[in-house]
């Protein structure tokens, strides 16, 4: 995918729908851990816990449980829709740096040099900004906004 630079107000207005699509990207993550964490020796003994319980109570047999080869695709299922949502984000122009955290880089500008628009979890806004050569650790804080991002003639 080709990014163009975009101004610090685009990708403000952007963030919102990054933060929903991380939102999303937690939830399948959580459920994919469960669906891992759901282990056979775990699942034979809620199963036998189960059965005596209904038969004391004199119910049918417990509910089935989703077989090795449904997690298996459930599993395949969520790692399709993670890459969805990441490629829809990139669609906005943002670069996913991390999942968890949640941190996305915008590719813009800054006196016609190309830097990067910096986000992490918790941050309000996009306030700060990174050189294309420096990481995370060397963000700034954004003190002249209108100085971010292409030159734009109205």
């Amino acid at each position: 995918m080709i990014f163009r630079a975009i101004t610090l107000q685009e990708a403000n207005v952007f963030l919102p729908l990054i933060k929903d699509h991380f939102v999303k990207i937690h939830t399948l993550v959580a459920e994919g851990q469960l669906l891992q964490d759901s282990t056979p020796k775990r699942k034979a003994a809620t199963q036998e816990t189960a059965q005596g319980t209904m038969q004391e109570v004199g119910s049918t047999a417990p509910k089935p449980r989703a077989t090795s080869k449904q997690k298996q695709k459930r599993l395949k299922e969520i790692e399709s829709e993670i890459r969805d949502e990441v490629l829809e984000m990139h669609c906005y122009g943002a670069i996913v740096k991390s999942v968890f955290p949640a941190r996305i880089d915008f590719l813009s500008e800054l006196n016609r040099q190309p830097i990067y628009l910096c986000w992490q979890f918790g941050d309000k806004t996009v306030s700060h900004w990174h050189s294309i050569d420096e990481g995370f650790s060397s963000r700034r804080p954004i003190q002249h906004p209108q100085s971010f991002g292409p030159l734009v003639v109205h």
